[in-house]
């Protein structure tokens, strides 16, 4: 770059004008080289012509060649005859000062077209309620999904529907309510197949406390209600086994107490009848036996008391 107050350069540039060294405008020729290599970079055919770094090899500035005409064709074709003809000014100037300035490149060029945003929201006569029925419906929708994920899904497909309600109301809002419908479809699935929650089994006070009342009709007018009566225990078979038991016991005393007396009374008569050294033997037998009979009897009181 050149100006008043600038050191001029040791050697000057490959793109310089050859006269540029003592002129001020110095910079227009290099200028119009590289406005005019940018606008038609957009060109295959240009790009594919480059000689290197730059589009022109340093012998052919100024020079009715190839790539000058390449390039002065494609900004005919791009940009208009005006900026091809800046280009043809610039490249058979004699002078820097008959190259065109920066601000006649800024004219030649035409006005930049105001490009049509991608998504543009079509226009509604709603206005302001359409974008506050989407904000609704994605702030639902965001409320939903988290339910979702604590595995709350009865809330979470109420939200889902409300959310559903309020983006099919609004044309904008055609693909999200799509989105949450195929949702909404998903969450109803999941409630579908999943498995009821068990249930804890009731213990044995709470069967009891769930036991129906008997009903009993109420009597015909005029007669007194009967009295509340009461089921008779049923007997244990702890108890009946007691019973049979003592029965048992107080038999077998009678039996005892028969045979004890038999007993002395047979051995009075084998003292009477009997020699001495035979009914010795005979006596023992028959006191063992009583003191078995009395052994078993005491045996059998003794599992009385404890029952």
């Amino acid at each position: 770059m050149r100006g008043p107050d600038f050191p001029s350069p040791l050697a000057p540039p490959s793109d310089t004008h050859p006269q540029a060294a003592a002129d001020p405008n110095a910079d227009r020729f290099a200028g119009a080289l590289l406005l005019a290599e940018m606008l038609g970079w957009c060109r295959d055919a240009v790009v594919r012509a480059a000689w290197g770094a730059s589009y022109f090899a340093p012998t052919e500035l100024r020079q009715d060649c190839r790539r000058y005409q390449l390039l002065r064709q494609a900004l005919e074709e791009q940009w208009g005859s005006s900026v091809a003809a800046l280009l043809g000014r610039a490249w058979q100037s004699e002078t820097p000062a008959d190259c065109p300035s920066l601000t006649e490149w800024l004219e030649g060029l035409p006005a930049p077209r105001r490009s049509r945003p991608l998504f543009a929201a079509p226009a509604s006569d709603t206005g302001g309620a359409g974008h506050s029925d989407a904000a609704e419906a994605r702030a639902l929708l965001q409320a939903a999904r988290r339910l979702e994920e604590g595995h709350d899904l009865e809330t979470a497909l109420k939200l889902y529907r409300q959310a559903l309600a309020l983006a099919r109301s609004e044309p904008a809002l055609a693909s999200l309510a799509r989105e949450i419908g195929l949702t909404v479809e998903h969450v109803t699935r999941r409630l579908r197949v999943a498995p009821p929650a068990e249930q804890p089994r009731p213990t044995g006070r709470q069967r009891a406390g769930r036991r129906k009342p008997r009903v009993t009709s109420p009597p015909p007018a005029g007669q007194p209600a009967a009295a509340p009566t009461t089921a008779a225990p049923s007997p244990q078979p702890g108890g009946r086994r007691v019973g049979w038991l003592g029965v048992g016991v107080i038999v077998g005393g009678l039996v005892t107490l028969g045979v004890v007396l038999v007993t002395l009374g047979g051995m009075w008569l084998l003292r009477q009848t009997m020699p001495a050294a035979l009914a010795a033997p005979i006596a023992i037998v028959v006191w063992l036996g009583v003191v078995g009979l009395l052994a078993a009897e005491a045996v059998a009181l003794g599992v009385l008391w404890q029952e």
